[in-house]
C-alpha cells in the first residue's frame, strides 16, 4: 500500500516564484522524512532526540514532522516524557497503525 501525504501549502499565493519552487521541493522532502520517521516509529518510540538519532535526521526536522504526522493519524504522543540532552522534559512519541479502508 502506498500512502500519499498531502501537506499544507508551504508558500502563499503572493510569494515570488522562487518561493513556490522551494515549497514544491520542500513537499517532497517532507514526504521522505515522513517515511523515514514512520519506519523508525514502527521499531521504537521516543523523543525527538531519540528519533533523530535512530533516523539520522536532525531533531528539528523530526520535531517539524511529528505534529503533521499526528494530524494524519500516523504518530501520537504517549503521554510520557523523557529528558532531552539539556535535561528538559520532551514528549515521547509512538507510531500508529493505519487502518485498512472498509472493503479492502
Amino acid at each position: 500500500m502506498t500512502l500519499t501525504i498531502e501537506t499544507k501549502s508551504r508558500s502563499r499565493s503572493t510569494d515570488p516564484s522562487t518561493s513556490h519552487d522551494a515549497a514544491e521541493r520542500a513537499g517532497g522532502l517532507a514526504q521522505r522524512q515522513f517515511a523515514i520517521i514512520s519506519a523508525a516509529l514502527r521499531h521504537c518510540g521516543g523523543t525527538i532526540y531519540d528519533l533523530a538519532e535512530a533516523t539520522g535526521l536532525d531533531h528539528f526536522q523530526v520535531a517539524r514532522r511529528l505534529p503533521e504526522m499526528q494530524k494524519l493519524g500516523l504518530a501520537e504522543p504517549t503521554g510520557e516524557t523523557a529528558p532531552s540532552p539539556s535535561g528538559r522534559q520532551c514528549r515521547v512519541w509512538r507510531g500508529r497503525k493505519l487502518q485498512k479502508a472498509v472493503g479492502e
